[in-house]
């Protein structure tokens, strides 16, 4: 069974962005897919592996909103395609 989690890696420059990420699991094999989404070191909780929605200005909590619904989206989706490449394996095995 994968496991998909949204990481987060800080930029290497101080008061820079850092870059969102999707980290898959799979029989001990780590990868990493890019997202494009940066945010700053303290709109992320890492804890809880989640957006922080602070009471920022209102067109930067508008773009941190819309960021952690699209990674919500995305990782949805992502999670519905490593299903069916299990299901399709599954049935393949079956049919041996």
């Amino acid at each position: 069974m994968a496991t998909v989690k949204v990481k987060f890696r800080a930029s290497s420059k101080p008061g820079k962005e850092g870059t969102l990420f999707f980290q898959v699991i799979h029989g001990r094999v780590t990868r990493q897919i890019a997202t494009g989404y940066k945010i700053f070191e303290r709109e992320w909780d890492a804890a809880g592996s989640e957006i922080i929605l602070a009471d920022n200005e209102p067109l930067r909590r508008d773009y941190l909103l819309s960021v952690k619904e699209a990674l919500a989206a995305e990782s949805s989706k992502l999670k519905g395609i490593i299903a069916s490449i299990k299901r399709a394996i599954t049935i393949r095995l079956k049919r041996l």
